[in-house]
C-alpha cells in the first residue's frame, strides 16, 4: 500500500498546494520502502537593487539583490552572483530570471569628486606677525565640515608661525578633501627695508580678500577696475600687512597700484 504524510493520502501521485516537506512510504509483500521531499513556493521575482546613487571618488558600493529565491541573475557586468561591488561610474542592471518569469532593473551610479583647493599654496607673515587662513577661499562653492590639522574646526584659523598647515573640508555629498598651504616669513634685506616690487599680494585669482604684504609704511594703495576707475583708496598706510576687501564687487580684472615715493608697482588681480 502508498501512504503519504502530512495528508495521508493513497493514492501513487498527490497534488499539493502549499510548501512543506511531504513523505511517502509503499508497501508490498516482498518489503517496503520510503522517502521525502521539500516544496518550496516560487513566486515571479524582483530584480529590484535600488535607486540611482552617489559615491565618492575612490570608494566603492554593493549592489545586492533583496529577493533571493531560486532564480538566475545576470548582471550588466557579467557577473551571476546575488551582489556585486562597483567603483566606476555608469548605468547598471540587473535581469532576474526562475520558472515562474523574469524581471529587470537599472541604476545610474554617480562618482562625485570633492574638488576642494587652497587659492594660493604659500602666504607670507613677518615676525611677530599673524594671518587669517580661510578655508573658504577655494574651487569648492560649499561645505559642510572643516578640520585643520591644529584641531580646529572652523572655516578659518589665526596662526602666527611659520610652518605648513593642513585643511579637510567635507563637501554637501559627505566626501572629503585635503590640502595644505605653507605659512613662510617675509625676508628682509639686510637693509631692512624691503623693494617695492618685492611686495606680494596674494591670492591670485581671489574670492572675495587680497592680502599686501611686505609694506614698509607710507606706501599709497590705490584700487582701479578694468575702465581704470578709482574703487578702492589706502593713503598712507602703516601696518606691514593690510586686506582688501572685494565682498561687493563683481567679479572681473582689477589693477592695484602701490606707491612709495617715486617708485610704483602695478598688479593685474582676478576676482573669480
Amino acid at each position: 500500500g502508498i501512504i503519504w504524510l502530512p495528508n495521508g493520502e493513497t493514492t501513487s501521485e498527490i497534488i499539493i498546494e502549499t510548501a512543506g516537506i511531504y513523505s511517502v512510504t509503499a508497501s508490498n509483500a516482498c518489503g517496503g520502502f520510503s522517502d521525502s521531499t521539500k516544496a518550496i513556493s516560487l513566486q515571479t521575482p524582483s530584480a529590484w537593487f535600488g535607486n540611482d546613487t552617489i559615491i565618492c571618488l575612490g570608494g566603492q558600493i554593493q549592489f545586492a539583490i533583496q529577493d533571493q529565491q531560486l532564480s538566475n541573475y545576470f548582471w550588466s557586468t557579467g557577473e551571476t552572483d546575488t551582489s556585486i561591488i562597483v567603483l566606476e561610474q555608469g548605468n547598471y542592471s540587473l535581469i532576474v530570471s526562475n520558472t515562474c518569469g523574469g524581471d529587470t532593473n537599472n541604476i545610474f551610479l554617480t562618482v562625485h569628486e570633492n574638488t576642494y583647493a587652497f587659492a594660493t599654496d604659500t602666504i607670507f607673515i613677518s615676525n611677530a606677525d599673524t594671518i587669517i587662513i580661510s578655508g573658504t577661499d577655494s574651487a569648492l562653492s560649499e561645505a559642510e565640515g572643516y578640520l585643520w590639522s591644529t584641531n580646529e574646526t572652523t572655516p578659518s584659523i589665526t596662526v602666527s608661525e611659520p610652518g605648513t598647515y593642513y585643511l579637510t573640508v567635507s563637501d554637501t555629498i559627505g566626501c572629503k578633501a585635503t590640502d595644505s598651504i605653507i605659512v613662510a616669513l617675509i625676508k628682509y634685506p639686510a637693509s631692512g627695508v624691503l623693494p617695492l616690487q618685492d611686495v606680494l599680494i596674494y591670492p591670485n585669482p581671489f574670492s572675495n580678500e587680497l592680502i599686501i604684504s611686505g609694506l614698509q609704511g607710507n606706501e599709497e594703495i590705490r584700487v582701479l577696475d578694468v575702465l581704470g576707475r578709482e574703487i578702492q583708496l589706502y593713503y598712507l598706510v602703516k601696518e606691514n600687512r593690510i586686506q582688501l576687501s572685494f565682498r561687493d564687487e563683481a567679479f572681473g580684472l582689477y589693477f592695484i597700484h602701490i606707491n612709495r615715493g617715486k617708485e610704483l608697482k602695478v598688479v593685474k588681480v582676478v576676482k573669480a
